[in-house]
């Protein structure tokens, strides 16, 4: 089953928008929320996720840069929906993704941990997932990589994220499902104005309805 109503919402991510994103997802009323995030990354955003704690989560919002993602996280939590972290590639490299635990792990559900030194991120107790910035080489030795500018391109992330939001809609038949992202992932903005290959996410997703918010 596919969604029955998809929402798009595009952030610049230079611009503190909080409260209008938190504002968006409540109009809409939706079942799932997903976050241009990799599932298998650990990020300040699994830190709030794994305390819970919806006071510091509006206060980290209201105080970041821009706050997108904690919008979303507070209004799952508060709501008792679904929230999944969906970014990555399936191609091979510093950002390759892994779909079967960005469509499995609701977050507001999961507890999180980051067990050092391995550098594991723990779920409920018993799905681990590898933190994909550190890797052991040959030696058994953990070493921090960066994804490359080739690794993050924007084409390989949209298939892999509509890929995720599409089987999401099959696997727990949402009917609405709203995904915050940079907004170079819905419109073609900069060098992908003359990138005949881009595809906006939007039109890669399957939903009988779909809005986009371009919240800058």
């Amino acid at each position: 089953m596919t969604l029955t109503k998809f929402i798009g919402i595009g952030i610049s991510h230079t611009r503190q928008v909080f409260q209008r994103i938190y504002d968006i997802l409540k109009e809409e009323s939706l079942d799932a929320v997903t976050i241009e995030q990799r599932i298998n990354t650990y990020t300040s955003w699994h830190e709030l996720l794994s305390r819970k704690d919806l006071v510091l989560i509006r206060l980290e919002g209201e105080g970041e840069l821009v706050g997108a993602y904690e919008a979303g996280i507070l209004y799952a939590l508060e709501n008792g929906i679904p929230l999944f972290f969906v970014d990555g590639s399936h191609k091979e490299g510093n950002y390759n993704g892994d779909l079967e635990a960005s469509t499995s792990i609701n977050l507001t559900q999961a507890t999180i941990e980051e067990k050092l030194l391995e550098h594991l991120i723990v779920y409920n107790g018993n799905i681990v997932v590898p933190n994909a910035f550190y890797v052991k080489n040959e030696n058994g030795q953990v070493h921090h990589v960066n994804p490359t500018s080739s690794d993050m391109q924007i084409m390989p992330r949209n298939i892999f994220t509509s890929d995720a939001i599409n089987s999401l809609g099959r696997k727990f038949g949402f009917h609405s499902l709203a995904h915050i992202g940079g907004i170079g992932h819905f419109e073609a903005v900069g060098i992908r104005l003359q990138s005949p290959e881009f595809i906006p996410l939007q039109d890669l997703v399957e939903a009988g309805i779909k809005g986009y918010h371009n919240v800058g």
